[in-house]
């Protein structure tokens, strides 16, 4: 591939990975990581980074719906611990995940 080529040309599956590990393909890509991320950012609306807070946000809502507890839904939606989850949750949805949940759901339950 020349280096000209953008890579939006590239097949889907190409994209789909490049846009969470731009760094990591724009070496097989051959284009700078900045190119590789304001393709996305023109394409979807914000960064690489945003968008996979913005997915992570939303996994999170969903387990806390489900009655999982704040702590154990940080780790596995991806953050690195709760305050991260609290400082991401809040921006998101306005409210911090304990909260969300006890007013969704009724209460703060716990699935063991």
């Amino acid at each position: 591939m020349s280096p000209h080529q953008d890579y939006r040309s590239h097949p889907r599956a190409v994209r789909r990975t490049a846009r969470h590990h731009p760094i990591k393909f724009s070496t097989t890509l051959h284009a700078h990581p900045t190119h590789l991320i304001r393709c996305f950012k023109q394409t979807y609306g914000l960064p690489p980074h945003a968008y996979l807070t913005g997915k992570r946000v939303e996994h999170a809502r969903r387990l806390l719906l489900d009655g999982h507890r704040p702590a154990e839904v940080a780790t596995t939606v991806g953050l690195h611990d709760q305050a991260h989850l609290n400082r991401h949750f809040t921006r998101h949805v306005g409210t911090t995940p304990a909260r969300y949940q006890r007013t969704r759901t009724g209460s703060y339950t716990t699935i063991s």
